[in-house]
């Protein structure tokens, strides 16, 4: 990891000093992992609800005001999907 952020920083001109102290490096590398492990933790949560997310409608849209209707049966879908599936169940 040393390796990768001396190549981002070598640019620049007069080159900065990253770690002023040897405990700086363990404190990146714990921050990378608590962030790496929080965003793992919440893909796990958020894994069920993918496919709802990306789901979209097969209906052409013929004009404006069938947009209209298509976007308001996603919306009620929508409500009553995460008002009866809670995150939190």
């Amino acid at each position: 990891m040393d390796h990768w952020i001396q190549l981002a920083m070598s640019a620049r001109n007069p080159q900065a000093l990253i770690y002023f102290d040897c405990r700086a490096r363990y404190g990146i590398c714990f921050g990378l992992l608590y962030f790496l492990g929080a965003a793992v933790a919440v893909d796990a949560v958020l894994q069920r609800y993918w496919p709802y997310a990306t789901k979209l409608s097969d209906e052409r849209i013929v004009d404006i005001d069938h947009f209209g209707r298509i976007m308001r049966e996603e919306e009620r879908y929508e409500l009553r999907l995460f008002k009866y599936d809670s995150l939190f169940t």
